[in-house]
C-alpha cells in the first residue's frame, strides 16, 4: 500500500534530497535532448533540494516501508486567475515503480483531501505530461522555444 511520509527527521531529509536530486537528473536529460542547458538544474545541489522542505508539504513515497518517490506542493494563489489551488513543485516515482499507477494515486489522494484545483509545470516533454493529460489536467500554457540549427533557419519556408 502506498503512503505518504511526512518529512521530519535528517533522516528524512537525506532521503527526500537524494530522490529530489534523482528528479533533477531526470529533468537534465529531457532539457538535453531538448537541446537546453538550464542553469537551473546545472546549479542544482544538495542545499537546493532542501530549500523548500519546511515551507512546503514535503513527503516521500513508500511502498511498505521501502522508498518509492517524493511529493512536494503547497496551496498557493493562481498567477493565473487569482484562484485558490494546490500547486505540485513535485511528484516524482523512482524509475523501478513507474507506469504501476502510483503517480495516479498520489493525486487521487490530493484531490480527495484537499478538494481544490490542483496545478503544476511539466518541462521538456517529460513522460509525466502523458500521465497528467490521461487523467484530466488541461493544459493553461505552452512555452515553445525553436534552436538555432532547426532547418527553418536560412530557409526560404514562410
Amino acid at each position: 500500500m502506498l503512503t505518504l511520509k511526512k518529512v521530519q527527521s535528517d533522516e528524512d531529509i537525506k532521503i527526500f534530497a537524494k530522490l529530489k536530486l534523482e528528479l533533477i537528473e531526470y529533468h537534465k536529460m529531457y532539457a538535453q535532448m531538448a537541446g537546453i542547458t538550464d542553469f537551473e538544474i546545472e546549479n542544482y545541489d544538495y542545499s537546493s533540494a532542501c530549500k523548500h522542505i519546511n515551507s512546503r508539504e514535503s513527503y516521500i513515497l513508500q511502498i511498505n516501508t521501502t522508498d518509492i518517490g517524493i511529493l512536494q506542493f503547497d496551496h498557493q494563489i493562481s498567477d493565473i486567475d487569482n484562484a485558490n489551488i494546490l500547486y505540485v513543485h513535485s511528484l516524482y516515482i523512482c524509475e523501478k515503480y513507474r507506469n504501476k499507477a502510483f503517480g495516479i494515486q498520489v493525486l487521487k489522494y490530493l484531490c480527495n483531501k484537499y478538494h481544490t484545483r490542483i496545478e503544476c509545470s511539466c518541462w521538456y516533454d517529460i513522460p509525466a505530461t502523458q500521465l497528467y493529460e490521461k487523467i484530466g489536467f488541461k493544459k493553461m500554457y505552452t512555452r515553445y522555444f525553436l534552436t538555432t540549427d532547426n532547418r527553418f533557419y536560412d530557409s526560404d519556408q514562410n
